[in-house]
């Protein structure tokens, strides 16, 4: 935070200052010609780090090159430098001058063996500009120590450079003399330099001004100035800009950096700290989720999507069999516009204010490494922004239950419910409890906070969730499925076809059919023989069995015929078939939870599924830098899905967390924990399809998991 008000705020003012002040005051072109030009509004891409050096019909005929701000090319590597140190540092890698010293050691060995230049034509900047900053910050590391003998290091680093220089290793040299000295230099104290900062910091603004500066005396008056009365001029403008820059902006956005104080993770002491915080910090995480929804705009719409979108423009004469709020959610917002953006947009934005809400707390709570850990690897993890930017509940069920059962905890603890907890609850509640067939389980939290509180505060609770439930009993009455799909028949359908499959041993136990006479005669009901019912089961989707417009299916089966399944799969098929079953169950959630399916493609399931639609959306419709960064950064995390969208922490932590509450009798973490149990054991047992977002709850769980689990942890340590 500290880096981005000392960068951003001054380079926003320089940047714009040029493309709109200077380069029209200069340019040879005509307003209209200045401001039509592509160059002109493209030079603002300097503010999220891509490099510009021209603007149109600007400094056409000086001396030099014609580029507006040469110095600018350097930000990006020093923002690529600070980021790289600030996430070493953020996942505690820097703990210690040890882990610094060792980091930088092996970045400077391997640059010095697989990337140190021979000639200039052979510089790789980045890698460079990475190795020069971890010598300085192997410095900073090591103060104590050359601080004591500056000129003797001075001296036998001088030697070895020279000695470099013989050897014909020039680069080598300067990556090993240019930090000391840079630093040496900084470092001394003269009364030139200390008279200098008296009046402020101008060193950043000579940074940004000086070239400019330059440029423009130069279009002005390079014919009659000479060097040295154009240098002293410059230095003149130059310097009474930084100052300007320096007291103007950069010292009044450095006021709203972060401070520490006490040991404390983030300081609240000042009124208005908690609110700057909670702003700071929304601000990050939505503009993150905006650049997100940019870059696969309109959205990711997949085969859910698109049946729900088509409930909605058919005015339910197609059903999509999903819950019903989770339809009045999508058909509320996209009904109007025709825009599936807008739904998409409303699951962000909701997101990335729960999410800050959460943050703060544990914020406030001195939470850091909880902080750290749903902040990098929950809130902006891939999957999830990945599902809260499509049109599918599972993104924003997982989100608002994470968020949810975190209020809960903290309203537990206060035996009180604020306004913040009011406004999470209104938002959380709809999405946690309605938006899935599942959520129903989570009413066992909200009731057990509403035993525990008291008067007004059991009031307002109380309001929120008979309001809600009532307009998802109301909608229910109004909008009744005509087919629903249930929980049992599915399991108990998908599983009895699974125990025909076809075993080349030949065995079975007691000579004894694998399923009973009328639940075959029931599969073959709708037309199909029992060998061509078989040959649409899919060890991880039921869909081929039900969706196919080839295959048997069997939802639409009688009634009589669907309860003949389900009787004989509980008295006589399952028994029977145990380690069938229990081996389909396994498999079936291993898929799940190691992302291997049910993961609709980005920008290609949407250029599919939305021209079948009404929907005005257009995909694709801006493109920005950021574009490819974040398609790239999705990539990445899907070719190693087995390792960053799996939910075995969030698994682990459930388990964990239920003993450990059993241990400690805290009912509040027994009720909360016991619930995210409840659904792992529901998920595992009733599953008919291995479909990886089924299980984002669990991967979001540990935002409302790792402070109850540190709670019970401290707890423990002070009995």
């Amino acid at each position: 935070m500290r880096r981005i008000l000392r960068i951003w705020p001054a380079l926003t003012f320089i940047v714009i200052f040029c493309t709109f002040i200077l380069g029209p005051s200069v340019t040879t072109l005509s307003m209209q010609d200045y401001f039509g030009h592509p160059e002109t509004l493209g030079y603002l891409k300097l503010l999220y780090m891509e490099t510009r050096f021209t603007l149109p019909g600007v400094f056409q005929n000086n001396p030099a090159l014609p580029t507006v701000n040469g110095s600018l090319w350097t930000i990006p590597y020093e923002v690529i430098c600070y980021i790289l140190l600030g996430s070493l540092g953020f996942i505690g890698l820097l703990n210690s001058k040890k882990s610094l010293l060792a980091i930088a050691a092996a970045y400077l060995i391997w640059y010095a063996f697989k990337r140190l230049p021979t000639s200039a034509a052979d510089i790789h900047a980045k890698q460079e500009f990475i190795a020069f900053f971890l010598s300085g910050s192997a410095l900073y590391a090591l103060q104590d120590i050359w601080s004591k003998h500056k000129k003797k290091i001075l001296l036998a680093l001088c030697t070895a450079a020279i000695i470099l220089i013989y050897l014909k290793l020039k680069f080598l040299a300067v990556l090993l003399i240019l930090p000391y000295m840079a630093i040496f230099l900084g470092t001394s104290s003269t009364p030139f330099l200390r008279n200098f900062g008296r009046w402020g910091d101008p060193s950043y603004g000579i940074y940004l001004f000086a070239f400019p500066v330059q440029q423009t005396i130069l279009s002005f008056a390079s014919h009659s100035l000479n060097f040295y009365t154009s240098l002293l001029i410059s230095f003149v403008i130059t310097i009474a800009f930084a100052y300007l820059s320096w007291h103007a902006i950069e010292k009044q956005a450095l006021k709203f950096k972060p401070s520490r104080s006490n040991g404390e993770f983030f300081s609240f002491k000042k009124p208005y700290s908690r609110y700057r915080f909670f702003f700071c910090l929304w601000a990050g995480i939505a503009l993150i989720y905006l650049l997100w929804l940019v870059s696969f705009w309109p959205g990711v719409i997949g085969p859910d999507s698109y049946a729900v979108m088509l409930e909605s423009e058919t005015q339910r004469e197609f059903q999509s069999g999903k819950p019903i709020f989770w339809f009045l959610f999508v058909d509320f917002f996209y009904s109007p516009w025709r825009l599936v953006e807008i739904p998409i947009a409303v699951q962000m934005l909701t997101s990335s204010i729960i999410f800050t809400r959460a943050l703060t707390w544990m914020a406030e709570q001195n939470l850091r490494k909880s902080f750290k850990f749903s902040l990098i690897f929950i809130v902006l993890a891939p999957c999830l922004v990945f599902y809260n930017g499509s049109l599918y509940s599972d993104g924003i069920y997982a989100s608002t239950l994470a968020c949810m059962l975190l209020e809960i905890w903290i309203c537990s603890k206060k035996r009180s419910i604020g306004n913040i907890s009011v406004f999470i609850f209104f938002v959380t509640i709809p999405f946690a409890i309605f938006s899935r067939p599942n959520g129903i389980a989570n009413f066992i939290p909200l009731i057990y906070l509403l035993y525990l509180l008291q008067g007004s505060h059991r009031r307002k609770l109380a309001i929120i969730i008979i309001g809600w439930s009532a307009l998802a009993v109301a909608g229910n009455i109004v909008h009744r499925n005509k087919h629903s799909i249930g929980t049992v028949f599915p399991l108990a359908v998908y599983e009895t076809v699974g125990f025909l499959e076809n075993r080349p041993m030949g065995l079975w136990e007691m000579d004894k059919p694998r399923i009973t006479p009328r639940s075959q005669q029931a599969l073959e009901s709708t037309g199909k023989s029992i060998q061509e019912v078989q040959q649409f089961y899919d060890h991880y989707y039921w869909d081929p069995l039900i969706f196919r417009p080839d295959g048997p299916t069997l939802l639409s089966m009688s009634s009589s015929n669907k309860k003949i399944i389900i009787k004989d799969f509980f008295k006589y098929n399952l028994w029977h078939n145990f380690p069938a079953f229990a081996a389909s169950r396994v498999n079936i959630f291993l898929y799940a939870a190691f992302a291997s399916g049910g993961i609709p493609g980005s920008l290609g399931s949407t250029q599919y599924f939305l021209p079948q639609t009404k929907s005005r959306s257009i995909p694709e419709e801006y493109n920005l830098p950021t574009d490819s960064f974040f398609q790239k950064w999705l990539d990445f995390s899907m070719d190693y899905s087995k390792i960053f969208w799996t939910p075995w922490l969030g698994i682990f932590l459930i388990i964990s967390t239920f003993r450990k509450s059993i241990i400690a009798r805290h009912k509040t973490a027994i009720v909360i924990s016991g619930t995210m149990l409840l659904q792992l054991i529901a998920v595992f047992i009733f599953s008919i399809a291995g479909e990886y977002r089924y299980l984002l709850a669990f991967f979001t769980a540990p935002l409302a998991l790792l402070p109850i689990h540190a709670s019970l942890d401290k707890q423990k340590s002070s009995t």
